[in-house]
């Protein structure tokens, strides 16, 4: 079988472990709404409701699940045999301008030619506050200055991890909130939570989910929760809802993509222009959230589930993990979606995505 040109680099001789990047290590950025150091926020969106925005290293450190190598390998697989020369790096068409064009057919050069360059990207940490107790919700890396931001808004009492992937910065947030509930989504697909995070057979504070303890703890916080049923593998997504500011709190069961005020790093906008039909913009599910469903879950029970979602919570905005948080009728507004209810839009991603995989 004929290799294809990034697995008979020069760097095929360098020890595995050496090629995969640190979880601090960015790589090169030329330009990002979210900026290389530090954070954006905590920003208010809502009652008693704030995001926070940081980058974090995709796959990191990681050797199994969403791992560097397998993202690398899949990145490359979607640009195919003559990578360069894929549409998403067209210096004509596409939403990139030419200048990030040109930052991401230098970084795709590299990683043809055998560098292990990092993959940037942003997620959003969403905090709810009661009566001065705090709630995050899908936590990003901590650093001296964000603790102290999030200090200074109360002191944290939950912690969420909304789906089977985004746990990976939750040990040392504990190690500061040692006594902080953690709320988890179930196992799904022979991927366990518990199983993977061995550091809360320890913690000193409880751990929750939907079924054992966790609803109870939610409504003491001014937050409801709902399991989306039907897209168990790598998601198996808890969402939860805040009345008071009418917020859905997601994380990956939906995509709001970017403003135009923003600029993604090179890695979020080449990601997403090749696994949401060319565009890292648009309110559309990636392509591999979808066929999921299709390959390990069950269509019918996840639009089921997204159904009653929306129709039992009043929603004015969705957080999200990657992408402008919140999505709101300005957002709605700038994408041609005016007059319609976040909600809607949320169950409509799903539609529309599940039915562009069966045609």
């Amino acid at each position: 079988m004929k290799r294809k040109p990034w697995e008979t680099s020069l760097y095929s001789t360098m020890p595995e472990i050496s090629r995969i990047p640190s979880a601090g290590s960015l790589g090169a950025i030329a330009d990002s709404c979210v900026p290389k150091n530090g954070f954006l926020g905590p920003k208010k969106i809502g009652e008693s409701v704030w995001i926070v925005r940081k980058l974090f290293s995709l796959g990191a450190d990681q050797h199994e699940g969403l791992a560097y190598k397998g993202l690398r390998s899949r990145l490359l697989g979607l640009l195919g045999d003559q990578p360069l020369n894929h549409p998403a790096l067209d210096r004509e068409k596409g939403e990139s301008t030419p200048e990030q064009i040109t930052e991401e057919r230098r970084r795709v050069a590299d990683l043809v030619s055998g560098e292990f360059n990092p993959f940037p990207l942003d997620s959003t940490m969403t905090i709810v506050r009661t009566e001065g107790r705090l709630v995050l919700h899908s936590v990003v890396p901590l650093d001296p200055e964000l603790l102290s931001a999030v200090r200074s808004l109360g002191e944290v009492s939950l912690i969420l991890v909304p789906n089977l992937q985004h746990w990976l910065f939750l040990e040392e947030w504990l190690a500061e909130f040692p006594n902080a509930s953690v709320g988890v989504v179930p196992s799904a697909c022979d991927e366990d939570l518990l199983e993977k995070m061995k550091f809360l057979q320890t913690h000193q504070g409880e751990v929750l989910d939907l079924d054992n303890g966790l609803e109870d703890a939610l409504v003491d916080h001014g937050l409801v929760g709902h399991h989306l049923e039907g897209a168990p593998l790598s998601l198996n997504e808890y969402l939860f809802f805040h009345a008071a500011s009418g917020t859905l709190l997601a994380s990956d069961s939906f995509y709001g993509g970017y403003s135009d005020a923003e600029t993604p790093t090179w890695f979020a906008r080449l990601w997403f222009k090749l696994t949401k039909s060319g565009s890292f913009r648009a309110a559309r599910l990636p392509i591999y959230r979808t066929s999921r469903v299709l390959s390990h879950g069950n269509q019918a029970e996840l639009l089921k589930s997204a159904g009653k979602m929306v129709d039992s919570w009043d929603i004015e905005q969705i957080t999200f993990a990657h992408g402008t948080s919140p999505f709101d009728q300005e957002r709605m507004v700038e994408l041609g979606l005016g007059g319609q209810r976040p909600g809607r839009v949320y169950l409509d991603c799903w539609r529309q995505g599940l039915a562009a995989l069966i045609k």
